[in-house]
Parts: C-alpha cells; sequence; structure tokens
C-alpha cells in the first residue's frame, strides 16, 4: 500500500524552501495513512513484506530500526534530500542504540560491583567480630593463667611442685618447632594409643581383632564419648595376648585419660572384657654399677636420698641380669628403672642418681635390634623359629646351645661369619651395624631423653649443665706389686653423651668407653686376620667381677 499525498500550492511551496502549513486535504490523508499503521504488528508486517526490516524476524529495536532507515533511503525514487534526511536520522539512531548498550552495561557492572562491596564489607565485619571474640577470649584465659600463676608461686626456699607438670601424652601432642618432623609424628600416635592387659581367662583374647575393635568402640560410646573425635581407629594384639589401641584424634585420647572415663569403659566391655585392665606407659632407665647390697624391693631409699624423687614415681626395679648369672665376687651390676612419669626419668638421667650412698649414671634404656637365641639370626625370636636346629652363640656350631658348649676357647661369630668373638658380644661389628639401622628407622630411639613439655628432650642434645661424672671401666693391667684401684679404673667427664656431639645411637653417644684395646684390634681365624669395627658398644660391658672405683 501507497500513499500519495497532493500537490498543493502549500506542499509546492515547502519544497521549494518556504515553510507553510500543511492544507487540510494533506492533514487529512496523513491521518488517514496514520489510521491505517496503528497497529505495531501491522507496520511490522509491512516492513517485512518489502523487504525493509531484515534480518526476517529481528526485534525492534533502536538498532534494527536504523538498518530499516537505511534500506527505504535505498529504495527507487527517494529523493536526494529524503535520503540524505533517512540515514542521518538511522545515524542517530544507532548512536543512541550504543549509548543505551553502554549504560546498561554501566548499570549492570555497578549492580555486580555494589553486590560484591556489600559481601566484602559482611565478610568483614564477620571476621572482625570473630577476632575480638578470640582476642578477648584468649586475653581473659591469659589473665586468670598469670592469676593463678602468682597465686600458686612457690615461696623462696620451697620446692616447686613436680606433680604440676605437663603430661606427657599433652607434651607429645604439641611438640616444639624445632622438633625433628618424624619423632613428633611417631610420638604423637603413641599419645594417643593405650594398652589393655588381659587375663588368661578374659574371653577378649578368643576374639578376633576385627570384633575387639567393634567392642572397644562400642563401649567408648557406652561410657559417655559421642563423635567421630572419640572414636578408636584400629586395635592390635601384642604377642602377649594384650590389645593395643588407638584413638583416631587427639580429643578421643584425652577423654581416655580421665580415671572416671577409663572405669566406665571397663565397666562398658561387659562380660567380653571381664579382666581387663589399662596398662599405663613406663619409661625405663638403667642404672649402671650399682652396689648388690641395694634392696630392689625397697625403693623408700632412692626417694629418700633422690630429692627430685617421689614414691609414686618409681614403679618397678630390678637387675639387668639374673642375680644367679653373677660371677663370684662381683660387689656391682646394673638396675633397671621403670618410672611412671616422663619427667621424673629425665631427671635422673640428668642428674644421676644415689644408690646407696654411691653416685652412679643413668641412661634411657634403648631398644636393640631383636636377635634369634635359637639360630642367631635378626628380627625374630626362638619361639618363632623355623630352624630345626640350635646354633651355640658361642663356637657357632650347631647342633647344641651355648649353655651346652664343650669348646669354650674356639669362638665364632654366627652373624658375622668371622672367629675372634661371640655372637652375643656387644661389639661385634654386625650387632652394631643393626643398631645404627635401627636409630635410622626409629629416630626417637636415638634421644637420650623421654620427649616432654621441655624443648630440650626432643633434641640430641641436652641443656647446659655441669658434666655428670662417669665411671670409665678399664681393662686390668699388670701391676708392679701395688693393687691400688686407682692403677687399674680412672674417672671420665660425661661430656660426648651429655654435649652437642651425641650421635644418634648410645653406639656412637660414647658414653662408657672400654679401654680395653679392642680399637683396632684384629681377631685371629685359622686362615687370616680380620679388622674388628671400632664402634663403641651401644652400652656398657656385661657386670664384670672386678670393681669400679670408690668415691669419696
Amino acid at each position: 500500500m501507497s500513499i500519495r499525498h497532493p500537490k498543493t500550492a502549500e506542499t509546492m511551496t515547502a519544497a521549494a524552501g518556504t515553510r507553510t502549513r500543511p492544507s487540510r486535504e494533506t492533514q487529512a490523508a496523513l491521518s488517514e495513512a496514520k489510521a491505517d499503521y496503528t497497529d505495531p504488528e501491522t507496520a511490522k508486517q509491512y516492513l517485512v513484506k518489502y523487504n525493509l526490516l531484515v534480518p526476517d524476524g529481528a526485534e525492534l529495536t533502536t538498532s534494527t530500526m536504523a538498518t530499516c532507515m537505511h534500506q527505504i533511503a535505498s529504495l527507487a525514487g527517494v529523493s536526494k534530500k529524503a535520503e540524505l534526511a533517512m540515514r542521518s536520522l538511522a545515524t542517530l539512531l544507532e548512536i543512541m542504540a550504543e549509548d543505551g548498550l553502554k549504560e546498561t552495561v554501566r548499570e549492570v557492572i555497578i549492580g555486580e560491583l555494589n553486590s560484591m562491596v556489600e559481601d566484602i564489607n559482611g565478610a568483614l565485619s564477620e571476621v572482625k567480630n570473630t577476632l575480638q571474640e578470640e582476642v578477648t577470649k584468649h586475653a581473659t584465659a591469659l589473665k586468670e593463667a598469670v592469676t593463678d600463676r602468682v597465686n600458686h608461686a612457690p615461696t623462696q626456699g620451697q620446692q616447686p611442685d613436680t606433680q604440676q607438670a605437663t603430661p606427657y601424652k599433652d607434651a607429645l601432642a604439641c611438640p616444639p618447632p624445632t622438633a625433628d618432623p618424624k619423632i613428633a609424628a611417631k610420638e604423637g600416635i603413641r599419645a594417643r594409643q593405650f594398652l589393655l592387659d588381659l587375663r588368661a581367662d578374659c574371653p577378649m583374647r578368643g576374639l578376633s581383632q576385627q570384633e575387639v575393635l567393634k567392642l572397644v568402640n562400642k563401649a567408648t560410646v557406652s561410657a559417655g564419648a559421642s563423635g567421630k573425635q572419640t572414636k578408636i581407629r584400629m586395635v592390635e594384639r601384642l604377642t602377649n595376648k594384650g590389645i593395643l589401641g588407638e584413638f583416631m584424634h587427639d580429643e578421643g585420647a584425652k577423654w581416655f585419660r580421665n580415671p572416671n572415663n577409663t572405669d566406665d569403659f571397663l565397666e562398658a566391655l561387659g562380660t567380653d572384657g571381664r579382666g581387663a585392665s589399662v596398662r599405663a606407659r613406663m619409661f625405663s632407665v638403667i642404672v649402671f654399677f650399682c652396689p648388690l647390697m641395694f634392696d630392689t624391693e625397697d625403693t623408700d631409699e632412692l626417694v629418700e636420698t633422690n630429692s627430685f624423687l617421689q614414691r609414686e614415681d618409681i614403679k618397678r626395679v630390678r637387675w639387668v641380669k639374673n642375680p644367679e648369672r653373677r660371677a663370684w665376687g662381683q660387689r656391682f651390676a646394673h638396675l633397671m628403672i621403670s618410672f611412671t612419669h616422663q619427667d621424673a626419668a629425665n631427671e635422673a638421667i640428668l642428674r644421676g642418681l644415689v644408690v646407696c650412698r654411691k653416685k652412679v649414671s643413668v641412661a634411657k634404656s634403648r631398644k636393640e635390634p631383636t636377635r634369634c637365641l635359637k639360630c642367631q639370626g635378626w628380627n625374630h625370636i626362638a619361639a618363632e623359629c623355623r630352624e630345626t636346629e640350635d646354633t651355640c652363640a658361642g663356637c657357632g656350631t650347631k647342633g647344641h646351645r651355648v649353655t651346652e658348649c664343650e669348646n669354650q676357647h674356639a669362638l665364632h661369630c654366627t652373624p658375622c661369619g668371622i672367629s675372634g668373638h661371640t655372637a652375643s658380644d656387644r661389639l661385634c661389628p654386625t650387632f652394631l651395624k643393626r643398631c645404627r639401622e635401627f636409630d635410622e628407622r626409629h629416630p626417637e630411639n636415638a634421644i637420650p631423653f623421654f620427649p616432654s613439655a621441655q624443648p630440650w628432650t626432643w633434641h640430641h642434645e641436652s641443656p647446659n649443665l655441669p658434666p655428670l661424672t662417669l665411671i670409665q671401666h678399664s681393662e686390668a693391667t699388670p701391676s708392679t706389686g701395688s693393687s691400688n684401684q686407682t692403677q687399674r679404673y680412672r674417672q671420665q667427664a660425661l661430656t660426648e653423651f651429655m654435649g652437642g656431639t651425641a650421635q644418634s645411637s648410645m653406639a656412637q653417644s660414647n658414653v662408657y668407653k672400654r679401654n680395653t684395646g679392642l680399637q683396632g684390634k684384629t681377631f685371629s681365624t685359622s686362615t687370616e686376620n680380620q679388622q674388628v669395627a671400632t664402634d663403641k658398644p651401644p652400652f656398657p660391658h656385661p657386670e664384670s667381677r672386678e670393681a669400679p672405683p670408690i668415691d669419696v
């Protein structure tokens, strides 16, 4: 449909450049044409019909309208002036479209930024409130701790209460930053463990490990423990039929250390755990060259002569070697003392002990590689040995034990495969090598102290204290007529063991030096001489019938 406007005088004058008011007929024609396209859909269909609105089906926007204006300007018969007018109008529409798009993008970006600012302000406000609460809580706790410390501080001349020290497992749960990560990890696992002793008639002995795990977890829930943190992650059956368990988190171990919770746990085991008991961890030390007159059943003497010890600190005292195997005329032997608290054991190692009015030295009892007394092999015991015949630890011959050996002078070491020393010799090169390898796998075995709240107990170095006096056992030399003990023995300060040069094991720490001439000595065989390692033994030489010097 086309609209034709009548050529009147008024329109002719306007075309000539003179602005005149349209006539009534012209206005009527325009109104009639406008009335035909008042419907937007009809107007759009007209533009689509004559390919003026492209692409087909496009939405009516400022941009598409500008394109339509360019299409109309390109139609044949349109005057140059009308074409320029329509293109100018199309350009203005495009500029408006770009400005509208920019304004829309601007509004969207500003809206998103405002939303992010609100979120950040909310998060900062929450963090600020949390920090204020934590600071207030810690400040209050610190103030209470300082007040309690001041109120309970020992007066001048009063001995501090050693029983208020940090518990062993609490200290292991928070090792110092400078501690060896391997030691810290292993001691952390040890802090979460517990040990159950089972009587011979306890039904738990007949349960599998999976059944025991279900039973102990059920018992913890019945005893009042709740949550994943108090769950027991594993149990292991020991060779003595005991049960070694480990909690999943430190909170579970802390809950179990409460005596009331422990009693409730044992009661919750029911008939299956009849006769079960919890064994406390012991801290064993070796006390060297103690007089044989000491009574292991009487621990009051140790408490009276050593001011830092309490009666409850000592759990058990025994001789390292069976008294029935002592040599004739022997006067001194080694003691094994088991302490209930690591601080008491560390004090004994650091200061030494007085036994029967004699100052003696103390060292931590370290673990050693397991040697089979049947085949003289490693990493198993005689009860688990697969060999059918005994191997003599003295002469190395199969078919008899060392107690039945008739060839006492033909010494042969089965682990080394050389002659000149027995398989039980603590200077055996193979034994010393095994000790070093064991300490590398278990670094906690090489440190001289038991880890505690004191940072220096986690390292090979010890605190800066005066050196201890340590007896050095020397081989007796021929006398020129005098039997004075000072010609056979001398004393040495325990500097290497307590100083910063301590090695990774007792074999390397040089605690006791034996001046026996074995360093560099060769043990001869029937064919050739073989060099013996110069490593120091991890412990002093076993008991000798020759006595160390008497303290003056």
